[in-house]
């Protein structure tokens, strides 16, 4: 197209060009009901060119100035709103573009621009409609066509259904006249369809009163459903009512299903149930026996582990006791060599009480008794006391200590003593099977999109076969069992590291390499936006230095059958400042209680004629006792010990063996308390 010389005057500022396609793109996303997009945007732009051109051409035709209408149709947008914005915001932006030209006609020719766009649009919308609406009726029609053809081919399916199905259909009209029959059920019990249509239920059905009566209060506008024998065929019968424009009843339709195979199966199942019924008594007759043979069990294995314990725990409480007191020199300063020697004894007491425990704990979780004290724990603190506990087995063979800790990983929501047990067990593991001067290490990482932390202990010892992985768990279980093996054990300890961590809704992982070493990973859940720090725990804080000697000398009742036991708590407790009254039971405390009236009681739980838990209930209930510090001292750990301890009114609860040091420290921590 050939431009006058007065086009450049035409010429459209960037800024403003983007100003008008910008809001002719608003406008047409908010009026249409599919959001524009860029492509949309870019034949805006398009346009926008095409009629400045056509504003400053020598020439315009209506053909030219109906295109863009056409080329907005085109485009999908086809509501009048959208026309509407078009003409208002091209009027906007252009009007003012041709009142700066030379002559008056841009004016004129953008109001031509302007009603050639809406004429197009119009004739381009009604073409489109036009077609639209062809369209739909040749869609109209062909479904149309197609679904009278499905529908001949479905009644043709539906009468060969009815015809052959095994059953029997009919209709009947308001005055009980057969309209319609089918089913290969009629042929069944003697009938043909003809046999019956055209024919009255009154003649046909004469001679059965009980089948006419039902047919009747059909008739009538009752839905009815009832059971009959023909031909010795047992058919289940149903009759539905037929209703007029008015509502009223007119005929109603009968169905017959042969249920007789299911008549049957019902009653052989009926006498199946009788006899399985009486066999189930009979069983659960059995397994009510066996279930309180198994209780009987079960208390007796827990009787059995708590007397083990009992029994196992105050001789080695006395031993435990003695080693003390000697290392402090209780009786006489000792010698560095007998300091070793008693070093030695301490450790395998200690040993053999790990033993203990780890045989209780993996009864308490066979049991489901196990329970976790879930709190927000430091994670460097545990893990530094871990290796705090394990730390001289490794200096005795020489071996290095790696640790990493991930700088995000501060606290995890655990039992911090069992995430201890599990640590120590892994730690005392890589120490037991690295040779003297290998390395061990101790790793921590944090995983925020899986939110789990992973606890990984590794070493270059020996390592594990392959074959051997899938025993690695299993408790009592070691991999060299023969007598000569060089690693002892019970085999206890990576049983309770994976059940401990499936208690934590965690899992253990392991990979190894013989003659490399081993690596061993703990998953535990850690939701680190959640978790705050509480209050330390104290025993992964340092205890604060135990007083040598009491100085206000408070008085004791040490209620203690046990004789090295009594006879080691007087010598200690006497060299530390205590007076100490003795009682050998329960009766005998409750006697020395009133006649001394003491700063503190140590009631041992396990004694003859009156036990422990007995005596404190029996203090508790003198209203002058009431406030009266009691100690629980005892050898029972079973699942509810310590919470029967302080139910009955104990005030502190501790397990044999003790430490001397530890009961000290608990003794003055109540007389002080009870001084306030």
């Amino acid at each position: 197209m050939k431009s006058s010389n007065c086009v450049d005057s035409l010429s459209i500022d960037p800024g403003n060009r983007l100003a008008l396609v910008t809001s002719w793109y608003h406008a047409i996303a908010i009026s249409h009901t599919y959001p524009a997009d860029s492509d949309v945007c870019q034949c805006l732009l398009g346009l926008v060119d095409q009629m400045i051109l056509l504003l400053g051409a020598e020439s315009l035709t209506l053909d030219q100035a109906e295109a863009p209408g056409i080329a907005l149709v085109g485009m999908g947008y086809t509501q009048p709103e959208v026309l509407q914005q078009t003409l208002l915001i091209l009027d906007q932006h252009l009007r003012p573009l041709c009142r700066t030209g030379a002559v008056s006609q841009y004016e004129q020719r953008l109001s031509m621009l302007l009603a050639g766009i809406a004429t197009g649009f119009t004739r381009e919308l009604r073409r489109v409609v036009v077609q639209e609406q062809a369209e739909m009726q040749q869609a109209i029609l062909t479904a149309y066509r197609q679904s009278a053809k499905d529908l001949r081919f479905r009644e043709e399916q539906l009468r060969l259904v009815i015809t052959n199905a095994p059953l029997i259909l009919v209709q009947l009209d308001r005055e009980g006249t057969f309209t319609f029959a089918a089913g290969q059920g009629l042929t069944a019990i003697g009938w043909q369809p003809e046999q019956l249509v055209g024919h009255s239920i009154f003649t046909r059905l004469a001679d059965s009163a009980e089948n006419f009566d039902y047919y009747q209060r059909g008739l009538k506008g009752e839905a009815v459903t009832w059971t009959s024998i023909y031909a010795g065929r047992c058919y289940e019968a149903r009759l539905v009512p037929l209703y007029d424009a008015q509502g009223m009843p007119d005929g109603a339709i009968g169905l017959g299903v042969d249920v007789t195979e299911r008549v049957e199966a019902h009653a052989a199942l009926a006498s199946e149930r009788e006899s399985l019924a009486q066999r189930v008594a009979e069983r659960t007759a059995e397994l009510s026996q066996a279930n309180a043979e198994l209780r009987r069990s079960n208390q007796m294995k827990d009787d059995f582990l708590a007397t083990m314990s009992h029994e196992l725990r105050t001789p080695l409480h006395a031993m435990l006791m003695i080693v003390e007191a000697l290392q402090e020199g209780i009786y006489d300063p000792v010698t560095p060599k007998q300091a070793a020697k008693l070093k030695q004894i301490e450790e395998s007491g200690y040993h053999l009480l790990d033993l203990i425990n780890d045989t209780l704990d993996l009864a308490k979780i066979g049991a489901g008794k196990m329970e976790l004290e879930l709190e927000a724990a430091d994670v460097k603190a545990i893990c530094q006391n871990s290796l705090q506990l394990t730390e001289q087995a490794a200096q005795v063979k020489g071996l290095r200590i790696v640790t990493s800790f991930d700088s995000q990983v501060t606290v995890i929501r655990c039992d911090v003593r069992r995430l201890i047990q599990i640590l120590v067990n892994l730690l005392d593991n890589a120490i037991k099977f690295t040779p003297a001067h290998g390395t061990i290490g101790l790793a921590v990482e944090g995983d925020l999109y899986q939110q789990a932390v992973r606890f990984t202990v590794w070493d270059t010892g020996i390592g594990i076969a392959e074959t051997d992985l899938s025993r690695l768990f299993k408790p009592f279980v070691q991999l060299d069992s023969s007598l000569s093996r060089l690693y002892q054990g019970t085999g206890l300890g990576l049983a309770l590291v994976y059940h401990l961590t499936e208690l934590h809704g965690g899992g253990v992982s392991v990979t190894s390499m013989p003659g490399k070493g081993s690596r061993f990973t703990i998953t535990l859940p850690w939701h680190a936006a959640s978790l705050s720090l509480a209050d330390p725990d104290p025993d992964l804080v340092q205890q604060q230095e135990i007083p040598r000697m009491f100085t206000n000398q408070p008085v004791i009742v040490l209620a203690e059958d046990h004789v090295i036991t009594r006879t080691l708590l007087v010598d200690y407790l006497e060299r530390k400042g205590c007076q100490i009254v003795l009682a050998r039971n329960g009766l005998e405390a409750i006697e020395q209680i009133r006649a001394t009236q003491p700063d503190v009681v140590i009631m041992d739980i396990q004694m003859p004629e009156m036990n422990g838990l007995e005596a404190i209930k029996h203090i508790r209930a003198d209203e002058a006792c009431q406030q009266l510090p009691i100690i629980a001292v005892t050898a029972l750990v079973m699942p509810g010990d310590h919470e029967r301890c302080l139910a009955a009114g104990a005030n502190a609860y501790v397990s044999k063996p003790i430490s001397l040091q530890h009961l000290v420290a608990i003794i003055e921590d109540l007389v002080q308390h009870d001084s306030e």
